[in-house]
């Protein structure tokens, strides 16, 4: 039979078409995730090489911070308080942009709102609410929390 591509006597069949060694070679490569070869101009380029669409669509999402693909295997999820949802992040952009509430433990954005305490861990200001909640109603002192040291308030 003849190569689909340029017409050369073959005997290579992909994905039931008939496709010579060169012809081969220029287009197909293997998914990076799977491993099988497929069209290369069908296929999503990303960080580690080129993806299939069905391991694209069903092992991978976008980073909400640089839009980058990740792998199910690295996300991070995280709280993003500005649209009060959670978010998947990439490791680096999770670095960069979140702090990990130790009380919680959850990613919190860090523009809104993570705060190192006394004790020198880092809590979010949810958990910050809630102790000083905790705090008001067992010994009337009530806690600061919002972009400031921790401070007792006598009221």
């Amino acid at each position: 039979m003849k190569c689909i591509y340029c017409g050369e006597e073959t005997e290579n069949i992909i994905h039931d078409e008939y496709v010579c060694l060169n012809c081969m070679n220029k287009l197909y490569v293997p998914c990076e995730n799977c491993g099988q070869l497929h069209d290369k101009r069908k296929m999503t380029e990303i960080d580690i090489g080129y993806v299939c669409s069905e391991c694209l669509e069903s092992g991978f999402t976008r980073c909400f911070e640089c839009g980058d693909w990740i792998h199910y295997d690295n996300i991070r999820t995280a709280r993003s308080d500005r649209y009060g949802r959670e978010v998947y992040v990439c490791d680096y952009c999770c670095d960069r942009s979140y702090t990990f509430c130790e009380e919680c433990g959850e990613y919190v954005e860090n523009e809104e709102g993570t705060d190192r305490t006394f004790d020198g861990k880092w809590r979010c200001y949810e958990c910050l609410d809630k102790r000083k909640e905790l705090m008001r109603g067992i010994c009337g002192v009530m806690v600061k929390s919002k972009r400031q040291r921790l401070r007792k308030i006598y009221i």
